[in-house]
């Protein structure tokens, strides 16, 4: 399954989320997959962000959004096992880390669920 570590205050900083959820497909397939359904990732998250800038690598993307004003970076890293999703929250932000990992999580499993027959 997936490990969460949620965002703590220290010194007015957030440490990062971090949510790895296991796939059982290749690394190509799960980016090829990320890149195609992304555009429904951005309307998920539309309702809650300003802005939304992509920059794609070979093995993921880093996402930057604004919300509540604040810059948000994301990175999504695919590797042959599994999926690390990082939320770099600033300040303030960091009150919803808890629900925003629970968020990430649960929708980077039904993301990666092999196809139902």
């Amino acid at each position: 399954m997936g490990t969460i570590i949620r965002a703590r205050c220290l010194h007015g900083m957030h440490r990062p989320i971090v949510v790895t959820v296991e796939h059982h497909s290749t690394k190509q397939e799960v980016l090829r997959k990320l890149r195609s359904r992304f555009p429904e990732i951005r309307t998920q998250i539309a309702p809650f962000v300003s802005s939304v800038a992509e920059e794609w690598t070979e093995s993921g993307v880093t996402v930057r959004v604004v919300a509540l004003a604040q810059p948000v970076t994301n990175y999504i890293e695919v590797d042959d096992r599994v999926v690390r999703i990082e939320v770099r929250l600033p300040g303030l932000l960091g009150i919803f880390g808890g629900l925003i990992a629970r968020r990430v999580r649960n929708g980077a499993t039904l993301f990666l669920e092999p196809p139902r027959a």
